[in-house]
């Protein structure tokens, strides 16, 4: 769907963008992983996309008192890129909200590309777009339909519990997993109400009233 996605972006502005800016960090490393993953998204384009591209270098406030030139010359990732895209790129402050030039500059770079370019802006193919869509629509009515059937089987398996449930009072049960493999949301549908509280960090469970008639104990590591 993500790839769906990003081919469809080029549809939304017919007949075809005239700029496709490439997004990327300033701190982060081009090695050989990185390289793979522009190349597996732009080849989601025909070739032509190159020639209507320009690096859009974000973080620009991270270099320091280093030129740009400087950071791409030390990283040989970036430098293919930068070449690829027909030595075009632009620094953006991330922190200087105030500087209006870095737009201006940006939006004359992007207008010496589209004058330089012998068609003026990315072809958009039809027939692909119109099979793009067909897809997009399919995905979209498959994750309806599975998202009612996950929502049938919450009611049953609630129904159940509520209908045949273990008298136990005390019931003690540890969830175990690496972070962010959804050891919360477990412990919420077991519940089937939002007991857990959570952040990006960690999670804890709310107190359990020492009066109710059944309580559940839960540790999530």
């Amino acid at each position: 769907m993500d790839k769906l996605e990003i081919e469809n972006s080029v549809n939304l502005c017919p007949p075809g963008p005239h700029a496709v800016l490439l997004v990327i960090p300033l701190i982060i490393n081009a090695d050989a992983s990185y390289l793979r993953s522009v190349q597996e998204h732009m080849s989601l384009f025909r070739e032509e996309i190159w020639k209507h591209s320009l690096v859009l270098f974000t973080f620009g406030d991270w270099l320091g008192v280093k030129t740009v030139e400087e950071r791409i010359e030390s990283d040989e990732g970036l430098q293919w890129i930068v070449n690829k895209c027909g030595n075009r790129y632009h620094v953006l402050n991330n922190k200087d909200h105030s500087d209006k030039t870095q737009v201006k500059e940006r939006i004359e770079k992007i207008e010496e590309m589209w004058a330089g370019n012998e068609d003026p802006h990315y072809e958009v193919d039809l027939d692909r777009a119109a099979q793009i869509e067909a897809k997009m629509e399919a995905a979209d009515k498959a994750a309806r339909r599975l998202k009612e059937i996950n929502e049938r089987q919450s009611r049953v398996l609630k129904e159940v519990y509520e209908s045949e449930r273990d008298p136990v009072t005390d019931i003690r049960i540890v969830l175990v997993g690496q972070k962010c493999s959804g050891k919360s949301s477990a412990g919420n549908r077991i519940f089937f109400k939002k007991k857990f509280n959570r952040t990006f960090n960690r999670a804890w469970l709310e107190k359990v009233n020492p009066h109710d008639d059944e309580k559940k104990t839960f540790n999530r590591f």
